[in-house]
């Protein structure tokens, strides 16, 4: 099972980021592997609208099988995310 966390770090006892669209970091663990690994939102800093379905998009090619997050996503990356199952 791979484990997406919304993480305010890259390392495994970085702290939860409770944002879901403009989490700093998206942290992977990968059980069957007993792996981290981690991509760089910071990206979508800037984005004035779409912050939400612009990480769903990367989380979508991450390949997780469970988000854990702080206060849930918004709006239209909640959409996002139903409609990629």
């Amino acid at each position: 099972m791979r484990i997406a966390f919304t993480s305010k770090g890259t390392a495994s006892d970085s702290m939860m980021d409770p944002r879901f669209g403009r989490t700093e970091f998206i942290l992977i663990y990968d059980e069957e592997k007993d792996e981290y690994t981690h991509f760089d939102n910071r990206v979508v800093e800037g984005v004035a609208h779409g912050a939400g379905p612009q990480t769903a998009q990367k989380l979508f090619e991450m390949h997780p099988d469970v988000l854990v997050t702080g206060n849930g996503p918004g709006g239209n990356a909640a959409t996002a995310l139903q409609q990629a199952d």
